[in-house]
């Protein structure tokens, strides 16, 4: 006797291997293979798409440049869009959306024009440099996604300590003082331990922030490659490994495939700040959504 199942539309019995319901209509094949695998894809790609919607609306925010504070040594960025991440006397920090590269090599000439010329190192996607006085300007541009990094921090001199002679020379005058002295000395000396401290705190805090860029600087070149990666390899597939120019530089892409890989794992997750690691995830999914394109 022949196994009989329920049919998913009217719930009446019907043989098993019937594909359509004598009753209702419906049929009762089990989706394939492949229609539950472009159901996934088509999640992902809704997924990818609204969290790069949601994304590009966090962007549209405008700021005001800083009309005090050591970012008035610089030219304003002609980007209306930003978001200020520190502003102050000596430190100031802005993130610039919608640049293109244009804009970020005039922007580099014109830093260049307000003195930010010594010590100079650049390349095509950052810049460093101080001015006369000291302070230190850093610039670096994202080009995946069109956005330019400010940072810049004050030169500090150390402060001046009374000399021992002054003491001496206050002490001599008047011994009654020396007590007074002494306590004043004590006091500076906390002052500046607390000064020092907060000078600490706040280098600890731009070293940081280098850090973060330099980090989200290597995940920008990551994927950068790594779209190139697939852009070439769907192209060698499709040559049938007949194309001289892509056998010739076959080597050489996955010479340089190998090493991001081997970045990727020395990579320590518990190192990275909150916000690092979600650039990193984030960037990691666009790089899977695109290998998948060879796989």
């Amino acid at each position: 006797m022949s196994k009989t199942i329920k049919c998913k539309g009217c719930g009446a019995e019907i043989l098993k291997g019937v594909k359509k319901c004598p009753q209702c209509g419906k049929k009762n094949k089990k989706p394939t293979k492949w229609i539950i695998f472009v159901i996934i894809v088509l999640l992902i790609m809704i997924a990818y798409i609204s969290a790069s919607k949601r994304e590009e609306e966090s962007r549209k925010v405008e700021y005001s440049w800083p009309k005090s504070g050591i970012a008035t040594l610089l030219p304003e960025p002609e980007s209306e869009y930003g978001d200020i991440n520190s502003d102050s006397e000596t430190f100031f920090s802005i993130d610039i959306y919608e640049v293109s590269q244009n804009e970020f090599n005039d922007y580099v000439e014109r830093c260049k024009e307000e003195g930010f010329t010594v010590d100079y190192h650049g390349s095509s996607s950052s810049y460093q440099a101080d001015d006369a006085e000291g302070n230190s300007l850093s610039l670096y541009y994202y080009e995946s996604r069109e956005e330019l990094s400010i940072t810049i921090r004050a030169f500090e001199e150390a402060e001046q300590d009374l000399t021992e002679n002054d003491l001496n020379t206050e002490a001599e005058e008047d011994t009654s003082v020396e007590d007074d002295i002494s306590a004043e000395t004590e006091s500076e000396t906390s002052s500046e331990e607390d000064t020092n401290t907060d000078a600490l705190e706040e280098a600890e805090t731009e070293t940081a922030i280098e850090n973060d860029m330099e980090f989200r600087a290597w995940v920008d070149s990551y994927e950068e490659f790594m779209n190139e990666y697939v852009d070439f390899m769907v192209k060698f597939n499709e040559s049938d490994g007949t194309d001289l120019t892509l056998l010739a530089d076959y080597s050489t892409i996955m010479a340089k495939y190998t090493e991001f890989m081997e970045q990727t794992e020395n990579i320590n997750e518990d190192e990275l700040s909150a916000e690092d690691y979600k650039y990193y995830v984030d960037a990691q999914a666009r790089v899977l959504v695109r290998l998948n394109e060879i796989q």
